[in-house]
């Protein structure tokens, strides 16, 4: 745990605490300023004031305004982890697709920092952390066994407190190829399926996700936990931001579907996601290509109407006219390179 010795005069709810006069004590920061600045101004300890314009952060969906506030925090040392899953990239036993995203996960697990694993929320994984009587702290697998080190160290049993802050969400999520498959047991699941074969994921994820993942699994069973990541591009609005329900620029894929098909929707998303290119999704993308499904649909219709049916004994070594061998070659030099960008993962 990250022992921090400062001097803060305010409480967790951004109020004066005990550190300031009497007359200042709990009350908020932002009524305090106009206080302070008057009582300057009786003892004429005031220079001047003057506005500054500066970035002031705000909460996404509360509009509340952020400031830090520091706090005893629980970190992980990640350095010799992050330096185990790079040998194993660099092996070549994790490939990433495109591969420019290789030298952006080299780049983050070389600069890592230690990380803060706790945090001060509602749901989540509990710290395995314990605190006796005097505050010494007691860190293990499991309550029984923390109380058996408290028992040896204060000579007879005592009441051990838990920490009430909980893992960091990626840190749980960096579970996920494990705990699916039934580990820590050594489960048939487990032994068929891991490593996965391929992780799908968008970019913004890379260090906070994939890193994680790749750290953890390589940490407890020395193996890789996915051999091969695509990194998908993502779907932005029309302008290129990024879908967010608090900036309300969210296109709702059912409400595409309802007005426009599932196909036209596919084709879009599929024509769009070049590798390593955000996809801007906008309605009349999807439109432009519901008319382009059309005269698909159109020229079954007619070939249906004159009768024209698949035929599996159809020997295509037989074809004599140069119209229909030209076709035929198309035919199978598309597939040929469907199947060359499939394994490529050049969607």
């Amino acid at each position: 745990k990250l022992k921090v010795n400062f001097f803060s005069i305010f409480d967790k709810q951004g109020k004066f605490n005990e550190n300031v006069p009497a007359k200042y004590r709990n009350i908020d920061r932002l009524k305090a300023r106009s206080i302070i600045i008057e009582d300057l101004k009786k003892i004429n300890c005031l220079q001047k004031t003057e506005d500054i314009t500066h970035s002031v952060p705000h909460g996404d969906r509360s509009g509340s305004i952020i400031e830090p506030f520091i706090t005893d925090q629980w970190f992980l040392d990640v350095k010799n982890l992050a330096n185990e899953a790079v040998k194993k990239v660099k092996k070549k036993d994790t490939v990433f697709y495109p591969q420019n995203w290789t030298k952006l996960f080299f780049t983050w697990m070389k600069e890592i920092q230690p990380w803060c694993i706790s945090r001060q929320i509602w749901w989540g994984h509990q710290l395995p952390v314990w605190y006796g009587p005097d505050n010494k702290i007691f860190v293990n697998e499991k309550k029984e066994l923390a109380m058996l080190d408290a028992k040896k160290h204060y000579k007879k049993n005592v009441k051990l407190k838990a920490e009430n802050d909980v893992l960091d969400t990626w840190f749980s999520s960096a579970l996920w190829p494990l705990t699916t498959l039934g580990w820590p047991k050594k489960t048939l699941m487990f032994k068929k399926y891991f490593p996965t074969d391929v992780l799908v994921t968008g970019f913004d994820i890379i260090f906070f996700w994939v890193s994680r993942m790749m750290m953890q699994s390589v940490s407890f069973t020395k193996k890789v936990p996915f051999k091969k990541v695509y990194i998908h591009p993502l779907i932005r609005d029309k302008f290129g931001k990024k879908m967010s329900k608090s900036q309300g620029n969210v296109i709702d894929p059912i409400d595409l579907i309802d007005k426009y098909g599932a196909d036209p929707l596919r084709l879009t998303l599929a024509s769009l996601a070049a590798q390593g290119k955000d996809i801007k999704l906008s309605e009349d993308n999807v439109k432009l290509n519901r008319n382009f499904i059309t005269k698909i649909w159109n020229s079954y219709k007619f070939l249906d109407l004159n009768k024209c049916t698949f035929n599996n004994s159809f020997n295509t070594e037989k074809l004599e006219i140069d119209v229909n061998i030209w076709i035929i070659k198309n035919i199978y030099s598309l597939i040929k390179l469907f199947d060359e960008n499939i394994k490529k993962f050049r969607f």
